[in-house]
């Protein structure tokens, strides 16, 4: 039976039907990219996040290296306990940096995961 000999009745029912089946492949691929899209929204927020955190450890090392350069000129001990501190913080910062780093393609790097950090 070819689709000019059916009814009017059963050629609306098939072109309702192939609409509605349409509709919901479309919907399908749309909810698949939408899941593609939040992953990669992941990448970056994770992305940003470590630029971030690199920016700030360059502004302290170079608060570290102006304060070294302070005490070596004037031989300010505060000068040196600024840098101390703020070595300490950079220590810590490169530390936490290096248990969350980014993973080759999609995978954790040597068992680290990416959301939570090992104390």
């Amino acid at each position: 039976m070819s689709l000019l000999n059916l009814r009017i009745r059963g050629r609306l029912y098939g072109g309702f039907g192939a609409l509605v089946v349409f509709g919901l492949a479309l919907a399908a691929f749309a909810v698949w990219q939408l899941s593609q899209i939040r992953n990669q929204v992941s990448s970056l927020t994770l992305q940003s996040t470590n630029t971030i955190q690199v920016e700030e450890i360059a502004a302290d090392l170079q608060a570290i290296r102006r304060a070294f350069l302070r005490y070596a000129f004037d031989h300010d001990e505060k000068a040196m306990a600024e840098a101390e501190k703020r070595l300490t913080t950079v220590s810590g910062a490169l530390d936490l940096a290096a248990r969350r780093r980014l993973p080759m393609n999609g995978v954790p790097p040597s068992g680290m995961s990416q959301t939570k950090s090992r104390k």
